[in-house]
């Protein structure tokens, strides 16, 4: 069974991923990367805010997909810092994982 807590742990893995990416972008004096995973960084963040504050009972399969997601997130951002090229795989996966805890808070404001 899929746990919440679960979710938020891979969260926090994701974002930190995603912090080390956005320093190698700094390093390498890349300001369009590091503002593109800036913004998609807050935008998880507070998505996953959302979700914890809530304490929503959701079914299995949602939160196992989005453990899944944030999974894919810290993989590619891991991969993209020594290839910055990556970025586009990177903030494909961090919109993925937005859209599912969007759909993960719009089926518990229904119920």
């Amino acid at each position: 069974m899929a746990l919440l807590d679960d979710t938020i742990t891979a969260g926090e893995n994701s974002l930190q991923a995603l912090y080390a990416l956005q320093t190698a972008a700094m390093k390498s004096g890349d300001l369009v990367t590091q503002k593109a995973l800036e913004d998609d960084i807050d935008d998880l963040t507070y998505k996953l805010t959302q979700l914890q504050s809530q304490q929503i009972a959701v079914d299995d399969a949602q939160i196992t997909a989005l453990n899944n997601q944030l999974a894919k997130v810290t993989a590619t951002a891991q991969a993209a810092l020594n290839d910055l090229t990556k970025l586009t795989a990177v903030l494909q996966s961090v919109v993925s994982a937005a859209q599912l805890v969007d759909a993960i808070l719009t089926t518990a404001a229904k119920i």
